[in-house]
């Protein structure tokens, strides 16, 4: 039966509070509903990830010629990115706690003004002159503001599992989760497809007109956070009350304790670290790894674009399967032999005069990778359960970024300048497609019980009938 959230007497029946004031002997049946307004603050979160991602391959999208604007090597252009996640790492743990202290509105709005702050840093080091001769000035500022935009990154990217437990019902949770999160490499999509476009001159003249629409797509993303409702005015699932009433009150530090202390979490974060660090390498390295077998980086992009658009109906097919059935833990475990399969795959196709086969394996590297995302991502809320998200998810992605930026380091010393052809990554791909078997195999251990499922039933039993999960019509 529909509730009428306008009716008084319903509202009584709900002593809620995102902040925490809620009394779990207090808790008495109620209906759950989900309000039209929640798509309001996942419009933002997805408009910050799409920002936040411009930034992430600004200059990686077109490598050749940002060495030429910064006067610098390949080596030195990738910094750019390795500072990209290192900003991410340092702001990680921290963007968890303004989550949990401040709530989702501040936390969005303190990262979309770092943000700002970060791409227009940037696109000042563009009125700095820079020559062969002295080139460290634009060099300097360009990588100082790659790291303070990075910093604003996990404020968007940790945002979408905990705004979708807090404003989802449990039919739902999955694709909202999919939905915030795919935001980001939408956004390393049109990077690699745009920027290419943009910059035409092979002296990267174009670049401060790049650097300057990005910077105006920061300002614009900052603004949907303004009207983003602060919470709910009652929960959306069984769950999503009952951690609040358990854990709202518990310092954010102690539920990292809590979290570091679970080990089946660490089996789901090693092999999440693994597959995010290398997609995030390929995606950022993507142009170097195919340019010494004469592809360019127009065709670069064009890989990165198929393993991105193809994983894309791939996550939202997972999202709604996981969603419908909850078989989080056998989606994990089939999909990861696929994905190792793949990077094995790319050791093979990535030579001259195989653009099909490329594309093919870009493909499904897209499709498994996606398709993990969410599932990974709501595992590691439901065995940490009743922690709040904001403990688990942004050490996921702190682990993530980690292993990103230390396969890039890796990967970057790999470089063959004078194999056959000159400046190949073949070593590097091996490497990857070595540690991404072991990951696979790691993922067969992984066996935690769906803590916030098993929660959400208990609930029900106790209410001793169904409940209703409605929109409403405001």
């Amino acid at each position: 039966m529909a509730t009428n959230l306008d009716s008084k007497s319903n509202i009584g029946k709900l002593p809620y509070n995102l902040t925490g004031q809620t009394n779990k002997s207090d808790m008495v049946e109620e209906n759950y509903v989900m309000y039209k307004r929640r798509w309001i603050g996942m419009f933002a979160i997805c408009l910050l990830n799409i920002s936040t991602g411009l930034v992430w391959l600004t200059f990686n999208a077109v490598p050749q010629i940002s060495s030429n604007w910064l006067h610098t090597g390949w080596s030195d252009t990738n910094l750019s990115v390795i500072l990209y996640f290192s900003g991410s790492i340092v702001a990680s743990s921290f963007s968890g706690f303004v989550f949990e202290k401040f709530g989702i509105k501040k936390a969005l709005m303190l990262g979309g003004i770092i943000n700002i702050v970060g791409t227009w840093t940037r696109y000042f080091a563009s009125f700095i002159e820079s020559t062969e001769e002295s080139n460290e000035a634009r060099m300097a500022v360009v990588l100082i503001g790659q790291f303070v935009a990075a910093t604003g990154q996990p404020f968007f990217l940790n945002a979408p599992p905990k705004y979708a437990a807090v404003w989802f019902s449990d039919s739902s949770r999955a694709i909202a989760t999919t939905i915030g999160s795919l935001s980001s490499p939408i956004a390393a999509a049109i990077a690699m497809t745009v920027i290419p476009a943009i910059n035409r001159d092979v002296n990267g003249e174009d670049m401060p007109m790049t650097l300057l629409i990005i910077g105006i797509i920061s300002l614009v993303s900052f603004l949907p956070t303004l009207v983003t409702p602060i919470e709910p005015p009652t929960p959306p699932s069984a769950s999503a009350q009952l951690a609040l009433a358990e854990a709202a009150n518990e310092p954010f530090w102690i539920s990292i304790r809590k979290t570091y202390s679970n080990k089946q979490f660490w089996v789901l974060f090693i092999a999440f670290s693994v597959y995010v660090a290398f997609f995030n390498a390929f995606s950022s390295l993507i142009n170097q790894i195919v340019k010494p077998y004469g592809y360019s980086d127009d065709d670069g992009g064009i890989f990165g674009a198929c393993m991105i658009l193809a994983g894309i109906p791939g996550a939202a097919l997972a999202g709604a399967y996981v969603d419908k059935t909850k078989n989080y833990k056998t989606l994990l475990k089939t999909c990861s032999p696929f994905l190792a399969i793949s990077y094995v795959a790319l050791i093979f196709v990535i030579r001259e005069d195989f653009f099909i086969g490329i594309c093919t394996v870009s493909i499904i590297l897209g499709i498994c990778s996606f398709s993990l995302l969410p599932v990974a991502l709501e595992l590691g809320i439901e065995c940490t359960y009743p922690i709040p998200p904001s403990s688990s998810i942004s050490t996921l992605w702190m682990g993530g970024n980690l292993s990103a930026v230390i396969f890039l380091i890796i990967g970057d010393s790999l470089r063959d300048d004078y194999g056959d052809p000159p400046k190949n990554m073949r070593t590097a791909l091996i490497s990857a497609a070595a540690v991404a078997i072991a990951a696979s195999f790691l993922t067969f251990f992984y066996n935690s019980p769906n803590h916030r499922l098993e929660a959400e039933k208990k609930k029900l039993k106790e209410q001793k009938g169904s409940v209703d999960v409605v929109n409403h019509p405001t």
